[in-house]
């Protein structure tokens, strides 16, 4: 990959924790129902965190192979799966 597209993805890595942030906060002004009818809008940030987290990752294995380990990369690609990352241990630890 080039490296504008790291870059990129780096600049734009915090969308997804920011939209699950802000997203969150607006379910949590419902009550009962409420919030219950409004939790599918977190469906949003957390495919918008997967889809990031598989670009991270794709990333980390060109630089892998090209240079080693590239850390601001993959620190980058941790903090836009951290959205999908809660939701598997959530799913895991209610279930």
């Amino acid at each position: 990959m080039t490296g504008v597209a790291v870059r990129t993805f780096r600049w734009i890595s915090w969308l997804p924790l920011a939209a699950f942030v802000g997203t969150w906060i607006y379910i949590g002004r419902y009550e009962g129902w409420g919030a219950w009818a409004a939790g599918p809008l977190l469906l949003i940030p957390i495919g918008l965190s997967a889809a990031m987290a598989v670009v991270g990752l794709v990333l980390c294995y060109g630089a892998l192979k090209r240079d080693g380990i590239d850390l601001g990369t993959t620190l980058a690609t941790l903090l836009a799966a951290l959205p999908v990352i809660w939701f598997a241990v959530r799913v895991i630890l209610t279930s």
